[in-house]
């Protein structure tokens, strides 16, 4: 039963990860004015789709 438990903090761990990655990308995203922005926002899209079924997997658990 402990396993689970262990499973669980590590995929918080993970996603806390994920969220601040992708804070890093957004401030780098707004002091750079050029034109990788539209590139940047993209890779954003994505990470948030993948924080967001981590998420969900913490509460089927």
């Amino acid at each position: 039963m402990d396993i689970y438990l262990y499973i669980d903090v590590a995929m918080v761990l993970l996603a806390l990860v994920e969220i601040l990655r992708i804070t890093l990308i957004i401030i780098e995203n707004v002091k750079d004015t050029s034109s990788h922005t539209q590139w940047s926002t993209s890779v954003v899209a994505l990470d948030s789709f993948r924080v967001s079924i981590v998420a969900s997997s913490f509460s089927c658990t």
